[in-house]
């Protein structure tokens, strides 16, 4: 049985046979790198929100926008404290912060309004969210169209 966990290398799970993409959101180094190991940057939309009414706000926003050639668009699904907050615990930690998103992602996800834009969600503390369920709904979508 193959060993499983963090401890495996990029390198281990390739010669496993494992498809492993690797990507640099920095266009420069990666038309420069001449590596074929690197692939093309992925647009990621990154809120930097504070509150969950200014995240819900800026992604519907920038859903209207979404134009990706590559097909791939990464949500970056948390709220970012900014310096005071971390000095003077005004969001009571990252765990708490996180709640506040997650506990909406499984709602906003399961309509088509977000769910067809975006094929990567980053979230923080995965355990609090159901982005997993909203993840298997849309990919069984893609895969097996409704006739509807």
């Amino acid at each position: 049985m193959a060993k499983m966990g963090w401890h495996k290398s990029l390198k281990d799970l390739q010669a496993e046979g494992h498809r492993v993409i690797v990507t640099y959101n920095y266009l420069p180094i990666t038309l420069y790198a001449n590596d074929e190991n690197l692939w093309t940057p992925v647009p990621r939309y990154w809120p930097n929100a504070q509150k969950l009414t200014t995240f819900e706000d800026y992604v519907r926003f920038y859903i209207n926008k979404i134009q990706n050639d590559s097909g791939v668009t990464v949500l970056m699904a948390e709220l970012t404290p900014n310096p005071l907050d971390v000095i003077f615990n005004r969001g009571y930690g990252l765990r708490h912060m996180s709640s506040i998103v997650n506990e909406s992602l499984f709602k906003w996800f399961s309509m088509p309004e977000w769910g067809k834009h975006f094929n990567i969600v980053a979230v923080d503390f995965l355990q609090s969210t159901n982005i997993i369920d909203a993840a298997i709904h849309w990919n069984t979508k893609k895969i097996i169209p409704s006739n509807k």
